[in-house]
């Protein structure tokens, strides 16, 4: 039975909107929704599948915020939803613009 580490941050149910900008040129921008956030990730809703420890640089529409929030991640899990659909677990490697702590507590702030 494989041994799973306990969660670092409360995880916060929302529905909220990022942008993962593709690595190719080619690519399209991928707009995904967000199921649930924590001070270490999120989990989101995709319609096309990505690699697994793929790093991302992703774009956060956060609640009260005036512009996106630009944030680096990597791509922890993949699952299919249904046919058409992934789920992405995505963890947080920076934040632009917000300590760790800061984003936390503001995360926290604005879900409790």
């Amino acid at each position: 039975m494989p041994h799973y580490a306990p969660r670092r941050f409360e995880r916060f149910n929302c529905e909220m909107a990022v942008w993962i900008h593709p690595l190719a040129p080619e690519e399209p921008l991928l707009l995904a929704e967000v199921l649930n956030i924590s001070g270490g990730g999120f989990l989101c809703r995709v319609d096309r599948e990505l690699p697994q420890n793929q790093p991302l640089d992703i774009s956060i529409e956060l609640p009260q915020r005036e512009n996106l929030v630009p944030v680096k991640g990597e791509v922890r899990h993949v699952r299919p939803e249904d046919e058409q659909t992934f789920l992405i677990g995505l963890e947080f490697t920076e934040i632009e613009g917000m300590t760790v702590p800061a984003f936390i507590a503001y995360i926290e702030a604005m879900f409790v």
